[in-house]
């Protein structure tokens, strides 16, 4: 039997609601070796460096690792197009295979197993954050979309996982149908085993998940118009 290949997980796609995380695994398997990167420095400033610490804490040479796999979101922008862009990098220059797992999937990974299905709210902002919804098992039931409370409250599902970013009118609109309110957890080891069985892409396909247009691009789009 094939043992699954080694693998370098990168999980940054929401520093500022849970630490970034890289690791070193097998895909399917936990990271055996995990490196945070530093909350007092900036996450493009550090990845290299902490992929490079994880890297020798393990012993692996580049030419080792059989794929690069990456949280794409959605989350902070500048977070995942950093992460998604390093991924690429590291499968191009390697030869490894280049993995991408949407970042709800990350979270459902590491929720309980208590016999009720969740949905998984990410990149909050105002009263809208983008939810997915799953089954008790974990499984996506329906693709992620950005809700409001109102729309969370008509999936009729009884728990709600969402970082400290979650909206206050989800929280009031929790509270009063019984629906837990629930951390989000992510991290390097939940990236590897929700990557086991996903088929690698073509580095220069993998793209980030955004919740909503990047305001860069709004603003670069309004001053085109301006301009016309």
């Amino acid at each position: 039997m094939t043992s699954p290949p080694l693998a370098l997980a990168i999980e940054t796609s929401n520093p500022s609601a849970y630490p970034a995380e890289v690791g070193v695994g097998a895909i399917g398997g936990g990271a055996a070796f995990v490196e945070r990167l530093s909350p007092a420095r900036r996450h493009d400033d550090d990845l290299m460096p902490a992929i490079d610490r994880v890297c020798r804490a393990a012993g692996v040479r580049p030419a080792d690792l059989g794929a690069a796999v990456v949280s794409i979101g959605p989350g902070g922008y500048t977070g995942l197009r950093i992460a998604v862009t390093t991924a690429r990098f590291i499968a191009e220059a390697t030869g490894a295979a280049c993995i991408g797992v949407p970042t709800a999937e990350v979270a459902a990974c590491a929720a309980a197993r208590d016999g009720r299905p969740f949905a998984v709210a990410l990149a909050s902002k105002g009263e809208h954050a983008f939810v997915t919804p799953f089954d008790s098992q974990g499984r996506p039931t329906a693709a992620g979309r950005v809700l409001d409370a109102e729309g969370v409250g008509v999936l009729g599902l009884p728990r709600l996982i969402g970082d400290g970013f979650l909206p206050e009118s989800m929280r009031e609109m929790a509270s009063a149908s019984g629906i837990s309110v629930e951390p989000l957890v992510l991290g390097a080891s939940c990236l590897l085993r929700t990557a086991a069985g996903r088929e690698s892409v073509d580095p220069s396909r993998l793209l980030p998940i955004y919740a909503r247009e990047p305001e860069a691009v709004r603003l670069w789009r309004a001053r085109g118009r301006a301009g016309e």
